[in-house]
């Protein structure tokens, strides 16, 4: 039992990330390659695992479920047609980028929860660690999932090596802000 249903199944659809984070395992192991899988294989899998062996939801275990949008409609068309509650990683600046026609998509594969990484309100970390985001853009997303209905599950860093008390205190600030703009956003530290 989860958030998403009473049988939630976990399920590792795609491999990597195309991003270089620096903090990041995958970003290492895999160097900036993402391995998403064919449509059919995906569609496959998901419906054994609802009509097999009874799962209701799933929580998507993959590096960075959101790539490029192109490559995702043919995957979000699968959950549309599956029907499953659904949660993954996600990247705030790929999830803003994502047309409207996309969005309705989402929302027709009942996408319920996107884990983001935020990371910090700071933008100067974020270009430290090569994160590729802003905290402007956090709070966007914050923003559209509520629009959209999708929880976000933001991750903050706290205590960064440089000035790691005015930081955090800001992280916490920023904690805040988020939750002004989606009450709903879960918050993991």
């Amino acid at each position: 039992s989860t958030f998403l249903g009473r049988r939630t199944v976990a399920h590792q659809a795609a491999l990597g990330c195309r991003f270089r984070c620096s903090f990041c395992g995958v970003a290492a192991m895999f160097r900036g390659g993402t391995a998403l899988p064919p449509a059919t294989a995906l569609e496959r899998d998901l419906r054994y695992l609802k009509d097999v062996l009874g799962a209701d939801s799933v929580q998507f275990f993959d590096h960075n479920f959101f790539d490029r949008e192109a490559d995702m409609i043919p995957l979000l068309e699968v959950m549309a047609r599956v029907q499953l509650p659904w949660w993954c990683y996600a990247r705030a600046d790929a999830l803003l980028n994502l047309s409207p026609s996309t969005w309705a998509l989402v929302r027709q594969s009942r996408l319920r929860m996107a884990y983001i990484g935020a990371e910090s309100p700071s933008d100067r970390l974020l270009h430290d660690i090569r994160k590729g985001t802003t905290a402007s853009q956090t709070l966007e997303v914050a923003a559209l999932c509520r629009k959209h209905g999708v929880v976000p599950e933001l991750s903050l860093m706290v205590a960064p090596p440089v000035d790691s008390e005015a930081e955090t205190e800001r992280s916490f600030e920023f904690v805040r802000e988020i939750k002004r703009v989606n009450p709903d956003s879960e918050i993991i530290i």
